[in-house]
């Protein structure tokens, strides 16, 4: 076995420990993990111009679509539909989170042949709801008083400022193995590092820690068809078993 060099890992771990620390090291911390330093906290929705603007027909389009086919969502409220539109790329309000480290270390090297450097985002959702003005824990929220389309579209019962940290009902198996959370955007359409920096940092995972990443990957049994528990998972698993490069 290829000796592993684990001083760049260490190290880059001890910075994710003191960035926990800066937003207040809480006991639930949520992580993203992007490819690159261009990647900021904002959804695919309002990365497009027109985005915001077309959000009520990309959901109405979408929910026409998937009820009744073998999308399952039959018996969906409007919060699984959107759950299930970001599960299939369609662009939304939502940004990606998970409460397993590792998820995001597998995020941040994916499919790197000629790696650059990454990044680990490590947020403290419960402070980002209070500044929501929500005091409940995140899993708690009550779906019949906030609804997606009634706070989002209309305002009612409030028109949300800052992102909302959200705790999802699994609704389908990738959401499920990648312990899946969200942050939903409101008003501001700012990256949310922008809007709230206390709650949320950034971590450099550089290129030379890759190595020690795809040791620790392994041996915490974090691989493709682990994160992607479908078909679409089993190709590039297989790939990795077999050892093409």
């Amino acid at each position: 076995m290829k000796r592993i060099e684990w001083r760049e890992w260490t190290g880059f771990l001890n910075e994710v420990a003191e960035a926990a620390g800066k937003i207040g090291s809480p006991e639930i911390l949520w992580y993203r993990g992007v490819t690159s330093g261009n990647h900021t906290l904002r959804p695919t929705l309002v990365r497009f111009a027109n985005g915001v603007t077309k959000e009520r027909e990309l959901f109405e389009r979408f929910n026409q679509i998937a009820r009744g086919s073998e999308f399952g969502l039959v018996e969906a409220d409007e919060w699984d539909i959107l759950f299930q539109m970001q599960h299939f790329g369609v662009p939304t309000r939502l940004l990606d989170w998970s409460e397993v480290f590792g998820i995001a270390v597998f995020f941040a090297t994916l499919a790197s042949r000629e790696p650059n450097d990454s990044h680990i985002y490590v947020l403290n959702p419960r402070r980002l709801n209070e500044k929501a003005g929500k005091e409940t824990l995140l899993d708690d929220f009550d779906r019949k008083d906030f609804r997606y389309r009634s706070v989002f579209w209309e305002g009612k019962p409030f028109k949300p400022t800052v992102p909302i940290a959200l705790d999802p009902v699994h609704s389908n198996s990738r959401l499920a193995a990648q312990t899946g959370r969200f942050t939903v955007h409101g008003v501001d359409l700012r990256a949310l590092e922008e809007i709230a920096p206390d709650c949320v940092q950034r971590v450099k995972l550089p290129k030379e820690a890759f190595p020690a990443a795809y040791e620790f990957l392994r041996l915490a049994g974090i691989n493709e068809l682990r994160v992607f528990p479908d078909v679409g998972g089993a190709a590039p698993f297989i790939r990795s078993l077999v050892g093409l490069v």
